[in-house]
């Protein structure tokens, strides 16, 4: 007995297939409210995802906020950004000038400290593998302010410990009293510093 028959048969069935396929292709159904609908054809097909690969690659990162927007001239704010495709972040950058302590929290967030700067609004960048992106609000560089120290007064010989609280004080490096530099300087946050106070000079009391 031959199978010729059932060959004959299984061949009619496999062009049908590709004939159907083909045609489904050729007139592509109307999607609903066509979402899909990329080139604006009124139709959902392969224009639309020829205009998608197109575009194949990483996305560009976006910057929504930076908190917080402002900080000390001498730097050293921790700021957080949060936007999108951050992920892969391998720099920032506030007025040009690369931050340190970059951290990737998540692929919406990242951390970094600012380097020094000028008073005044200053732009900032992220670098990703899709290029670099600036964000929509800038940071803004204020000058530190000193309101108290405590203690007021100390040994002459210097060694008092002492506690600068303020402004803008994070980044603080150095110290000077009487024009001489303090020893052990400490910012401690953007609000506080400590420093131990050096000899004095003058009329001793």
């Amino acid at each position: 007995m031959s199978n010729q028959p059932v060959f004959d048969r299984l061949h009619v069935l496999i062009a049908g297939a590709l004939i159907a396929a083909a045609t489904a292709i050729a007139t592509p159904a109307l999607a609903q409210g066509c979402s899909s609908d990329i080139n604006g054809d009124g139709r959902v097909d392969g224009a639309d995802l020829a205009t998608v690969l197109s575009n194949w690659g990483a996305c560009p990162a976006t910057i929504s906020s930076v908190s917080p927007a402002q900080g000390s001239v001498l730097g050293g704010t921790v700021i957080t950004l949060t936007g999108t495709g951050l992920a892969a972040t391998s720099a920032v950058a506030v007025g040009g000038a690369p931050c340190t302590n970059i951290t990737v929290l998540s692929p919406t967030q990242v951390r970094a400290t600012t380097p020094p700067g000028t008073a005044g609004e200053a732009p900032i960048s992220v670098t990703t593998p899709a290029g670099t992106s600036l964000a929509s609000t800038p940071f803004t560089y204020v000058m530190q302010s000193v309101t108290s120290i405590v203690p007021a007064s100390g040994l002459y010989t210097g060694g008092t410990a002492i506690t600068i609280s303020g402004q803008y004080l994070a980044g603080t490096t150095s110290v000077t009293i009487g024009g001489v530099p303090a020893t052990d300087v400490v910012a401690v946050n953007s609000t506080t510093v400590t420093a131990v106070t050096p000899a004095g000079f003058g009329r001793r009391s």
